[in-house]
């Protein structure tokens, strides 16, 4: 049986109208489909922005943190300065600067007198060494006078404070505060047989002295030590030289002296008789024991120094 031309032509008009649907419908879907995509897209885009943005911020945090924590573990130097003084009044707050007090008559006084001279005297006719007396300046450079008992001429020789008992012996005048001082230092026993001690400070305008025999003020008795520190050695010095031009027989027994001196600090600086002590180990003209003597005590001198 033959179709007719006009249901082909039909049925290919279906045809092309069904495809036509079928392509609309699926450029429908495709559209709706790569919509959803760029909304997803625009959405991971979203997150993916905030996910950078934290990462930025985690990474400038942890870059910041060492540099606070470093700071905090080497914190710089504050510059300390004295606070300002605050004065309220009638509600009112005001800041000042510190003022500066003027320095009183006595401060100034103390200040600005120089002292020209120290003076250390003791005397007791009964002793070998029956008068002492030794005079420096505030650098520490004098002289020490003493007589033999028997002997009617005194004997001079100069004599400088090294640097160490120098701070020690004007420490203990500062102490004392002897120009401004009323004080006699003296106890109320009386110890006369033991000798007399003079302590004189001359200054510019001012002069003083106190004379006792026995006292019970700390720096007054330290300071009469180290005067008899700076008495025993200037002691020991003459006596071994006298010994070496005159009488080498006499060295072993100043040696031993010195021995004890030494063994009970009694030298005022055992540094300043230490070249002595090297050429005596060499000097042929006092005995070998006295020499062995000066060696060994010169041992004992750098061990004490080190």
């Amino acid at each position: 049986m033959m179709k007719s031309p006009c249901f082909f032509e039909t049925l290919i008009s279906c045809l092309r109208q069904a495809g036509l649907r079928i392509s609309s419908k699926k450029l429908v879907n495709s559209r709706r489909t790569n919509s959803s995509r760029i909304d997803a897209n625009i959405s991971n885009l979203k997150y993916s922005s905030l996910g950078i943005l934290a990462f930025l911020c985690l990474v400038l945090c942890i870059n910041a943190t060492p540099s606070h924590a470093q700071a905090k573990k080497n914190p710089q130097p504050a510059l300390t300065s004295p606070p300002p003084k605050s004065n309220t009044r009638d509600g009112a707050t005001r800041t000042d600067t510190p003022t500066i007090q003027p320095p009183t008559k006595d401060q100034t006084r103390v200040e600005t007198e120089d002292i020209e001279l120290y003076i250390y005297e003791f005397s007791q006719p009964q002793f070998v060494v029956p008068r002492f007396i030794v005079k420096h300046n505030a650098q520490g450079q004098g002289s020490i006078t003493f007589e033999r008992r028997n002997i009617t001429e005194a004997f001079t020789e100069p004599f400088t404070f090294s640097p160490a008992a120098l701070a020690r012996v004007v420490a203990l005048w500062s102490k004392l505060n002897f120009l401004d001082s009323t004080e006699n230092y003296q106890a109320e026993k009386d110890f006369s047989h033991l000798g007399t001690t003079l302590l004189t400070m001359q200054a510019s305008e001012r002069t003083r002295t106190a004379t006792f025999n026995w006292t019970k003020n700390p720096e007054a008795v330290a300071l009469v030590t180290e005067y008899r520190r700076v008495m025993d050695q200037a002691l020991f010095v003459f006596d071994i030289n006298l010994a070496r031009t005159n009488q080498p027989l006499e060295a072993p027994g100043i040696m031993k002296r010195l021995e004890i001196l030494v063994a009970r600090n009694g030298i005022s600086d055992a540094g300043q008789i230490a070249a002595l002590l090297r050429d005596l180990t060499t000097d042929e003209r006092i005995p070998l024991i006295a020499r062995n003597k000066a060696e060994k005590l010169l041992k004992k001198i750098e061990k004490m120094k080190l």
